[in-house]
């Protein structure tokens, strides 16, 4: 099964340390269509609301994509700095398809 969304092993302590807020509550508002990667969607088709008056979880899906672009550029920082040290050149096509800001 394809996976909608993006995750990594430490999130969960990063999305808190990065916003301030538990984000497990809300993991429910992710598995949505922004999120999806190559165009590939959840095999469901279910969505998550949030009450009259709120947001529907946008705020979280927000918060969601802007840890992981986060967490994505502290990456090609990594790769960056680890491939100019055995004096090779990266690169990579970051966002591609992927829920990130790409300007970011």
């Amino acid at each position: 099964m394809y996976s909608p969304v993006w995750w990594t092993p430490d999130f969960l302590t990063q999305f808190k340390a990065r916003r301030g807020y538990d984000f497990d509550e809300y993991l429910p508002f992710i598995f949505n269509g922004e999120n999806t990667w190559g165009t590939i969607s959840a095999p469901y088709g279910e969505r998550t609301y949030l009450g009259a008056g709120s947001d529907g979880g946008e705020g979280a899906n927000n918060d969601y994509r802007s840890t992981l672009t986060e967490l994505n550029q502290r990456y090609i920082a990594h790769m960056e700095d680890w491939t100019h040290g055995l004096n090779l050149q990266f690169s990579n096509q970051p966002a591609y398809n992927l829920p990130l800001d790409l300007v970011g």
